[in-house]
């Protein structure tokens, strides 16, 4: 009951805050991911507070959506589903993007809203840009993975559409794998599987593994000519010098299991035995639990919250900053060059209008600029001495030295020049 009462307590600060100076509304929204992670009841009944405006900052729409599924449940997930279908309509392609793997993390949050969640990213794959389709499908692979029980209908197709226009290297990797693991659902898989092999070495190292892995797959699962297919991968990955170590192990190590005669059904049950679902990317909210999530809450108002990291890493780098500082106080070396001497100066900038400035003085024997002033000299700026002249003769010296030295000179934006 303290704590109910408590949160209903900060609740209205932090949403005056979400709809404050967008940096302020980073650091409310953090925090309020935070506290859903320990109590997902927060802040039930606002769930129009966190929708994303036109001019909310990137980092900031990134936030309010992993809000929106935090906040997600079954009275208001058609609408939060909604929502996310207009955001994909969105100029910003990484916003986009995060809107449609947020499908996903909403259908792995509540399997009863997979189906809804699955229709629309059907959709999404027959979108003309490649972004979404991209994502689209990288999402649809998460999904099946994470419920492989479940029937969808003519997902397949749509993602080996996707194959062809993949460039990012997270969606081809789920396509490759969608492709070795339904082989036998595919229209033609080996022309598909020979379209990616071609491109092996220019792939970066988590593809080519994908690429081999799936290639396995389909030999197992008695595709016909994948054995083939496999052979020529494993040849390139043991000619070319600059596949990876890992690469060439990986490739010898499935050539040798296909040549050690294992029935296709035992090797497929091989190669699958320690498959599990993997969730959508949620970094974040994922690291916070256990200990580190109530270090979070406890040092909410400290910048290592809103990384969510513990408070004693930030500890740490507190206490090296401080003893740098006592050792520049000690070291002569890092002493000041100059102090400001309380008095200022008047610069005439040739317009009619004057220039007040403070001036500074050397505290150390090797003065930053010594020179003997004369009546008559002139300050220049930008080096031009025939642009912004002014007299030096009017300092407001009260002894009349002229040890002072100008900020703007010490700065070299002002020279001195003698007339």
């Amino acid at each position: 009951e303290t704590i109910n009462k408590l949160l209903k307590k900060i609740s209205r600060p932090l949403l005056s805050m979400v709809k404050d100076e967008q940096e302020l509304q980073y650091v409310a929204l953090r925090g309020i991911r935070a506290i859903l992670v320990k109590y997902p009841s927060f802040l039930e009944g606002h769930l129009k507070e966190f929708f994303v405006q036109f001019n909310d900052q990137l980092y900031n729409k990134l936030e309010k959506l992993e809000v929106l599924v935090m906040l997600c449940n079954k009275e208001n997930v058609n609408q939060v589903i909604s929502e996310f279908r207009e955001y994909t309509l969105e100029v910003d392609t990484t916003f986009v993007k995060r809107s449609v793997e947020m499908f996903g993390a909403i259908a792995i949050k509540m399997e009863f809203a997979v189906y809804r969640c699955v229709d629309a990213l059907k959709v999404f794959c027959g979108s003309s840009m490649d972004h979404i389709v991209q994502a689209a499908a990288s999402t649809l692979v998460t999904i099946l993975r994470n419920y492989p029980k479940h029937q969808f209908e003519n997902i397949l197709p749509l993602m080996m559409k996707s194959l062809r226009i993949a460039e990012d290297t997270d969606s081809k990797c789920s396509v490759i794998w969608a492709l070795g693991q339904f082989g036998e659902s595919i229209e033609d898989p080996v022309s598909q599987m020979r379209s990616v092999a071609d491109g092996f070495l220019e792939e970066p190292s988590s593809v080519q593994t994908q690429i081999l892995a799936a290639s396995v797959k389909l030999y197992a699962r008695g595709i016909p000519q994948s054995k083939a297919i496999l052979e020529e991968l494993v040849a390139k990955a043991m000619e070319d010098s600059y596949v990876s170590l890992t690469i060439r192990d990986t490739a010898v190590f499935y050539s040798r299991l296909v040549e050690s005669g294992i029935s296709g059904p035992e090797l497929l049950n091989i190669l699958t035995r320690e498959q599990k679902g993997l969730s959508v990317k949620m970094p974040d909210a994922s690291v916070l639990q256990g200990s580190l999530l109530d270090d979070v809450l406890y040092n909410y108002p400290r910048i290592s919250a809103l990384y969510y990291r513990p408070g004693e890493e930030f500890d740490a780098w507190d206490e090296e900053d401080s003893d740098d500082a006592d050792d520049d106080e000690d070291d002569p070396d890092h002493a000041a060059d100059a102090v400001f001497t309380g008095e200022t100066e008047l610069i005439d900038l040739g317009d009619g209008t004057t220039l007040e400035i403070p001036t500074v003085a050397p505290l150390r024997g090797d003065a930053l600029l010594q020179f003997d002033d004369e009546e008559g000299s002139s300050l220049t700026l930008g080096g031009d001495p025939g642009l912004y002249t002014g007299s030096t003769a009017g300092r407001n010296s009260t002894d009349g030295s002229r040890g002072g030295v100008s900020l703007l000179e010490e700065l070299g934006i002002v020279s001195l020049t003698t007339t």
